[in-house]
């Protein structure tokens, strides 16, 4: 099962994960979420247990806890969708949508 984890902090690295979530459950992975230009934490990462009735105690007793000094939220996470990459032609269109084009 995976769930989604916010307001961990910009601190956060590859470590965190298995100091926080480490005596919930073995079978644990993680990812943190990180800025592709700084390197830094989004302050939000995704973790996944394999045992779904040990996920659920976990999502039950971290959700609305403190980690450094700030509440963390932990829930079920959404599916994962394919972003679309097309360009959209923002710009050359007045409020109709009819292309301002010469």
């Amino acid at each position: 099962m995976n769930f989604y984890v916010a307001s961990l902090g910009y601190r956060v690295n590859s470590e965190t994960p298995g100091r926080i979530f480490a005596k919930y459950g073995a079978g644990m992975s993680a990812e943190v979420i990180t800025d592709k230009f700084s390197e830094c934490s989004r302050d939000f990462e995704f973790v996944e247990i394999s045992d779904e009735a040990v996920a659920n105690k976990t999502i039950e007793k971290l959700n609305s806890s403190e980690y450094d000094g700030k509440e963390i939220t932990v829930s079920i996470a959404g599916a994962k969708t394919e972003c679309s990459n097309q360009r959209r032609d923002i710009g050359n269109t007045d409020y109709r949508g009819n292309s301002r084009r010469y």
